[in-house]
This record gives structure tokens, sequence and C-alpha cells, in this order.
């Protein structure tokens, strides 16, 4: 989670996107993927943060 001060300094609208907690969320889904054969899709409109598209990727 991003520290409290960090968040009141940016201009809204915005998306704050916490690096290291989406990291652990996908190693979840790899997990999941890996021990069920299920495919994880990525919902672009959901998610349009196309640099982060690599990361996801891994």
């Amino acid at each position: 989670m991003l520290p409290k001060n960090v968040i009141d300094t940016v201009k809204t609208p915005c998306y704050i996107i916490d690096v290291p907690k989406l990291t652990e969320n996908l190693k979840v889904l790899k997990k999941v993927s890996d021990e069920s054969g299920a495919k994880i899709l990525l919902a672009q409109k959901a998610f349009s943060c196309y640099h982060l598209y690599p990361l996801s990727a891994e």
C-alpha cells in the first residue's frame, strides 16, 4: 500500500498503481494457471496501462 501522504499529493483524476501489490497478485494468478491449466485473460478495457503489460506477461 502506498503511504497516505503520497496519495494526497497526486492530482486527480489519475490511476495509482502499487507495483509490488500488482506483482503479488500476478504471482497468485500464475499459480492458479499452473495448477489448474486455466488461461488468464487480460481485460484491456478495465486495465489499460500498456507500460505494465510486460510485467503481466511474466
